[in-house]
């Protein structure tokens, strides 16, 4: 519980770092929509994972392969309705290269492969173990953008990102830490 509440206030403070960011180039803004959007994805990866641990051991891959053709659907439409046909066919027969690279990674590495590794590691392991991780997402999704994008930081998003990973690193040996520290203030007899 503490690792928790520890990682909540360094999410509050990225998020807080996002709505409040200044208006310069160099730094990102994020809408209040966007942000409630994240956290509803938040909300949707916790029943995600929810469903997955009671349906224990599957083949995750043939999970993971089946489930990510039924969104196209759905989505196709949405994105007809809210762009204009005209729009979704230009943007399909001009796609660019990093598009395509992008659509590669995300449907083949950050899909395929990091839902089927998440799928079986919940289904193996303990989900007070597992879940934790997820708190890497935005430590790793600003850090990607500072080495990859060039995005600059600001001091609020390091100091964010920091206190997400000390609440991950007690969630993960607060217990080990607690246990050593009784057990060198015990009384010996």
């Amino acid at each position: 519980m503490v690792g928790i509440f520890i990682a909540s206030l360094g999410l509050l403070l990225l998020g807080s770092a996002s709505l409040t960011a200044s208006a310069s180039a160099s730094t990102a803004q994020v809408s209040i929509a966007g942000f409630a959007l994240t956290l509803c994805a938040a909300l949707s990866w916790a029943c995600g994972n929810i469903v997955s641990k009671k349906m224990g051991a599957v083949n995750m891959l043939s999970l993971v392969a089946w489930s990510a053709l039924l969104p196209i659907i759905p989505f196709f439409v949405l994105s007809c309705l809210m762009d204009g046909v005209a729009v979704v066919w230009h943007s399909l027969t001009h796609i660019s290269l990093s598009a395509m690279l992008a659509i590669l990674y995300l449907s083949g590495a950050a899909s395929l492969i990091g839902y089927t590794l998440w799928g079986k590691l919940l289904a193996a392991l303990p989900t007070h173990v597992v879940a934790p991780l997820s708190l890497l997402v935005p430590v790793v999704g600003l850090s990607s953008a500072w080495i990859i994008l060039d995005e600059s930081l600001n001091r609020t998003q390091i100091i964010g990102a920091s206190i997400v990973m000390a609440g991950l690193l007690f969630n993960v040996f607060g217990q080990k830490l607690i246990t050593a520290i009784r057990t060198k203030n015990r009384p010996t007899i």
